[in-house]
Protein backbone atom coordinates (compact mmCIF):
# COMPACT_ATOMS: atom_id res chain seq x y z
CA UNK A 1 0.00 0.00 0.00
CA UNK A 2 2.82 2.42 0.77
CA UNK A 3 4.33 2.10 -2.71
CA UNK A 4 1.05 3.20 -4.34
CA UNK A 5 1.02 6.38 -2.28
CA UNK A 6 4.61 7.13 -3.21
CA UNK A 7 3.86 6.63 -6.90
CA UNK A 8 0.99 9.10 -6.73
CA UNK A 9 3.18 11.72 -5.07
CA UNK A 10 5.78 11.65 -7.84
CA UNK A 11 5.69 14.24 -10.59
CA UNK A 12 5.82 13.39 -14.29
CA UNK A 13 7.57 16.04 -16.38
CA UNK A 14 7.80 15.58 -20.12
CA UNK A 15 7.65 19.15 -21.43
CA UNK A 16 8.20 22.76 -20.45
CA UNK A 17 4.57 23.40 -19.51
CA UNK A 18 4.57 20.49 -17.05
CA UNK A 19 7.81 21.84 -15.58
CA UNK A 20 6.21 25.27 -15.07
CA UNK A 21 3.08 23.69 -13.58
CA UNK A 22 5.20 21.68 -11.15
CA UNK A 23 6.99 24.86 -10.09
CA UNK A 24 3.62 26.51 -9.40
CA UNK A 25 2.36 23.51 -7.41
CA UNK A 26 5.48 23.60 -5.24
CA UNK A 27 4.88 27.28 -4.51
CA UNK A 28 7.59 28.92 -6.61
CA UNK A 29 6.48 32.24 -8.11
CA UNK A 30 8.43 32.83 -11.29
CA UNK A 31 7.66 35.12 -14.20
CA UNK A 32 7.29 32.64 -17.04
CA UNK A 33 6.59 34.97 -19.95
CA UNK A 34 10.20 35.92 -20.75
CA UNK A 35 12.18 32.69 -21.22
CA UNK A 36 15.63 34.15 -20.51
CA UNK A 37 14.42 35.83 -17.34
CA UNK A 38 12.65 32.62 -16.35
CA UNK A 39 15.88 30.63 -16.72
CA UNK A 40 17.83 33.15 -14.63
CA UNK A 41 15.20 33.11 -11.88
CA UNK A 42 15.13 29.30 -11.76
CA UNK A 43 18.92 29.26 -11.54
CA UNK A 44 18.85 31.75 -8.63
CA UNK A 45 16.12 29.93 -6.73
CA UNK A 46 17.80 26.53 -6.92
CA UNK A 47 21.33 28.00 -6.65
CA UNK A 48 22.68 26.31 -9.76
CA UNK A 49 24.65 27.42 -12.79
CA UNK A 50 22.80 28.85 -15.80
CA UNK A 51 24.34 26.18 -18.03
CA UNK A 52 22.57 23.51 -15.97
CA UNK A 53 19.23 25.24 -16.57
CA UNK A 54 20.05 25.46 -20.29
CA UNK A 55 20.66 21.69 -20.33
CA UNK A 56 17.45 21.17 -18.36
CA UNK A 57 15.58 23.15 -21.02
CA UNK A 58 17.18 21.05 -23.75
CA UNK A 59 16.22 17.79 -22.02
CA UNK A 60 12.66 18.90 -21.30
CA UNK A 61 12.10 20.22 -24.81
CA UNK A 62 12.39 16.65 -26.12
CA UNK A 63 8.92 15.40 -25.31
CA UNK A 64 9.84 11.77 -25.97
CA UNK A 65 11.23 11.37 -22.46
CA UNK A 66 9.16 11.67 -19.29
CA UNK A 67 11.04 12.36 -16.08
CA UNK A 68 9.40 10.97 -12.95
CA UNK A 69 10.71 12.79 -9.88
CA UNK A 70 9.76 13.57 -6.30
CA UNK A 71 10.12 17.33 -6.71
CA UNK A 72 11.81 19.96 -8.88
CA UNK A 73 15.04 19.79 -6.86
CA UNK A 74 15.18 16.07 -7.60
CA UNK A 75 14.81 16.77 -11.34
CA UNK A 76 17.59 19.38 -11.29
CA UNK A 77 19.83 17.02 -9.32
CA UNK A 78 19.15 14.24 -11.84
CA UNK A 79 19.97 16.50 -14.80
CA UNK A 80 23.16 17.62 -13.04
CA UNK A 81 24.25 14.01 -12.52
CA UNK A 82 23.41 13.20 -16.12
CA UNK A 83 25.63 16.07 -17.33
CA UNK A 84 28.48 14.95 -15.07
CA UNK A 85 28.15 11.41 -16.42
CA UNK A 86 28.22 12.63 -20.02
CA UNK A 87 31.31 14.74 -19.34
CA UNK A 88 33.15 11.82 -17.75
CA UNK A 89 32.06 9.57 -20.60
CA UNK A 90 33.46 12.03 -23.14
CA UNK A 91 36.78 12.29 -21.26
CA UNK A 92 37.14 8.51 -21.15
CA UNK A 93 36.15 8.20 -24.80
CA UNK A 94 38.88 10.65 -25.81
CA UNK A 95 41.49 8.72 -23.82
CA UNK A 96 40.38 5.31 -25.06
CA UNK A 97 40.05 6.39 -28.69
CA UNK A 98 43.75 7.31 -28.79
CA UNK A 99 44.72 3.69 -28.04
CA UNK A 100 45.49 1.88 -31.28
CA UNK A 101 46.66 -1.47 -29.97
CA UNK A 102 46.44 -3.04 -26.56
CA UNK A 103 48.45 -5.97 -25.23
CA UNK A 104 47.00 -7.92 -22.34
CA UNK A 105 49.25 -10.35 -20.49
CA UNK A 106 47.29 -13.28 -19.20
CA UNK A 107 48.22 -14.74 -15.85
CA UNK A 108 47.34 -18.35 -15.08
CA UNK A 109 46.52 -19.23 -11.52
CA UNK A 110 46.67 -22.72 -10.10
CA UNK A 111 43.25 -24.03 -9.38
CA UNK A 112 42.47 -25.48 -6.03
CA UNK A 113 41.02 -28.96 -6.28
CA UNK A 114 37.48 -29.16 -4.92
CA UNK A 115 35.17 -32.02 -4.21
CA UNK A 116 32.34 -32.19 -6.69
CA UNK A 117 29.19 -34.07 -5.81
CA UNK A 118 27.93 -36.64 -8.22
CA UNK A 119 24.57 -35.52 -9.62
CA UNK A 120 23.30 -39.09 -9.62
CA UNK A 121 23.96 -39.41 -5.87
CA UNK A 122 22.15 -36.14 -5.23
CA UNK A 123 19.12 -37.34 -7.22
CA UNK A 124 19.01 -40.61 -5.25
CA UNK A 125 19.06 -38.73 -1.94
CA UNK A 126 16.23 -36.44 -3.10
CA UNK A 127 14.14 -39.45 -4.18
CA UNK A 128 14.66 -41.13 -0.78
CA UNK A 129 13.36 -38.07 1.05
CA UNK A 130 10.45 -37.67 -1.35
CA UNK A 131 9.36 -41.25 -0.75
CA UNK A 132 9.62 -40.89 3.06
CA UNK A 133 7.77 -37.59 3.37
CA UNK A 134 5.22 -37.92 0.59
CA UNK A 135 3.97 -41.38 1.61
Amino acid sequence: MISKKIKKQRIDISNLNEFKDALKKEGYKINEFDEERFKVEVAKIFEVDNSLIENLYTCISEEEITYRVDDIKDLIDYINKMILFENQHNKLYKKISTIKKINIDRIEYEREPSIQDNVGNMMNIIKKYQIRYLD
